[in-house]
């Protein structure tokens, strides 16, 4: 049981170390954009990347593929399964309550917004940040955690995506610690990992009754208590089941499969050949779950294998032997595993597996490359990329690329998928943790961002000779919606004089080569794109009241 605490703790290690050494191994370049391998063959699709480090908050860029120039960005928050809604959460009245606002990926605009009472953020996870239901129905928050001599205190609430009402609210002092995991689909139960005592207990507290369930309630297959390494859980697209892999400790890997109407958790035994004790192997597990629900694909290309599971049955269907991919050796490499195997290692998965929008092939993260495998035969064809290591996946909506993040060097690969051909990488200005989403290009022709961006330094800065009543006029803006990297629409606050005329006017802010920035450097055309603006956001500014002939105004300064 012990060692479940232990491994539990090197994998927050070893995200310290990929980390780490993303950014020593591979310096990032100056200036927002992420720095492209251009090729041709690349398509002009706009990736969501979350990133974070470089002395930078996290946020969600939207680069451009082909030109790696970031178009715009978001606020780092919870992703719905549909990749569609993002929601995240800001403090108001000194932190006496808190505000969640649902904002659109594809626009960046707000959809709706709800206040709660108490100060709650969204959820982390080694994932990224979490709580979200797969039918996007609730979304569960949490206080920050705190120590009070030998206790913790935490807690939750589970809020309502659609009309913000509070379905039941938890606080807990215990010498353990409290892991998310899911909501029932009637958000009157909660499900939790209890850390502590040397073990991971899963726990079901009741909103009703205001107390943890027996732990009976989960069924008799198994007494709630994982064995050893556990991937993430993984939902089925109706939000009704769980299911994540425990790896064991001295037993064969299990996958459970937990009901979150029923609250019941089978386990489904996998064979006992495909047990190990090697650390690096047992890492590389991976889950994927079929669109309908039905089927779980558990596979480890470091011991070539994978296994089809029955979700709705509880039974394992086939096991499968695929090819075994281990990286290169010599005796430099044995040696510094000898000496630093978890350094060595450097290795969390997650999202390390994923179907085909069709279904009929599966993608999965080795030890060096990609596992490609026919879902109909459970056989495996030679491995992709073979001269890198993957640590997350996502797929373009036409499954025709697939985009890899290799953590030790902060780069994300895009792989063809029709014959595993490396088409280009690229090289976030930041940390890349996860592809959030993938939006394709209507026209298979764009030049992409280059079009936008050359747009945008096509306006020249107005003469500065003129009065500052003329060309400095300082007010107050509300943001109505980022245009475009370097234009946003704005509600002004007017003011007296010259800035009579503007009080309550809406216009569009145009950034140019004299515009200068609290975080940005002057002229930076792509800095409004990556602020992160939402509707509602307010902002101090200076602009010039001579319009372009578009009828945006020139933005002198912008206190962002």
């Amino acid at each position: 049981m012990v060692m479940r605490i232990q491994r539990r703790g090197l994998l927050v290690l070893l995200l310290v170390l990929a980390s780490c050494g993303a950014q020593v191994a591979a310096p990032r370049g100056e200036g927002p954009s992420a720095q492209p391998s251009v090729s041709p063959e690349l398509a002009p699709d706009a990736i969501y990347v979350r990133q974070a480090g470089n002395g930078n908050a996290a946020l969600i860029s939207v680069i451009d593929a082909r030109t790696g120039a970031v178009l715009r960005a978001l606020p780092d928050g919870v992703v719905s399964a549909d990749r569609a809604t993002l929601y995240f959460t800001e403090y108001l009245n000194g932190a006496s309550q808190t505000r969640i606002r649902a904002i659109d990926v594809a626009t960046g605009h707000e959809v709706r917004a709800f206040t709660i009472d108490g100060a709650f953020r969204a959820l982390s996870s080694n994932d990224g940040p979490a709580g979200l239901t797969a039918d996007g129905r609730w979304l569960a928050l949490s206080p920050d955690t705190v120590k009070l001599d030998d206790q913790w205190l935490s807690g939750f609430a589970v809020v309502n995506t659609t009309s913000g009402a509070v379905s039941g609210r938890v606080e807990l002092k215990s010498a353990s610690i409290f892991a998310f995991i899911g909501v029932a689909p009637d958000g009157a139960s909660l499900f939790v990992d209890e850390l502590g005592d040397g073990a991971t207990r899963l726990r079901v507290w009741d909103f009703l009754t205001a107390a943890f369930l027996p732990d009976a309630v989960i069924g008799t297959q198994w007494d709630g208590r994982q064995q050893g390494f556990a991937t993430g859980p993984l939902a089925t697209a109706d939000g009704r089941r769980l299911a994540w892999l425990d790896a064991g400790n001295g037993s064969a890997p299990a996958v459970r499969l937990l009901d979150l109407v029923t609250k019941r958790v089978a386990t489904v035994r996998l064979p006992d050949t495909q047990r190990s004790d090697d650390f690096e192997k047992y890492l590389l597990w991976s889950l994927a779950i079929s669109r309908d629900g039905s089927t779980v694909y558990a596979v480890n290309p470091a011991l070539g294998v994978i296994d089809e599971v029955d979700a709705l049955g509880g039974v394992l269907r086939r096991a499968g032997q695929i090819t075994v991919m281990r990286a290169q050796d010599d005796g430099f490499a044995a040696l510094g595993r000898l000496l630093f195997p978890v350094a060595d290692a450097k290795r969390y998965i997650r999202g390390g597996a994923v179907l085909s929008p069709d279904g009929r092939t599966l993608y999965a993260a080795g030890t060096k490359g990609i596992a490609v495998i026919d879902t109909a035969t459970l056989a495996s064809r030679a491995p992709w990329a073979t001269d890198s290591s993957f640590d997350s996946f996502a797929l373009s909506p036409d499954g025709a690329r697939l985009y890899g993040i290799n953590d030790q060097f902060g780069k994300i690969r895009v792989v063809r998928t029709t014959d595993g051909a490396v088409l280009g990488e690229i090289k976030p200005a930041s940390y890349p943790g996860e592809v959030v989403r993938v939006d394709l290009v209507a026209d298979p022709n764009a030049v992409s961002s280059v079009a936008a961006l050359a747009a945008c330094g096509a306006y020249a800065a107005p003469d500065p000779s003129a009065p500052a009543e003329i060309q400095h006029l300082k007010t107050s803006a509300t943001v109505l919606e980022v245009l475009s990297p370097c234009t946003v629409r704005v509600q002004l606050a007017g003011g007296s004089g010259t800035l009579a005329p503007f009080v309550g006017k809406i216009i569009t802010l145009r950034a140019t080569s004299q515009t200068t920035f609290a975080a940005a450097d002057q002229g930076d055309l792509t800095a409004i794109g990556r602020f992160g603006l939402v509707a509602q956001d307010v902002f101090t500014l200076s602009f010039d009241s001579r319009a372009f002939l578009d009828g945006s105004y020139p933005l002198n300064f912008m206190n962002r």
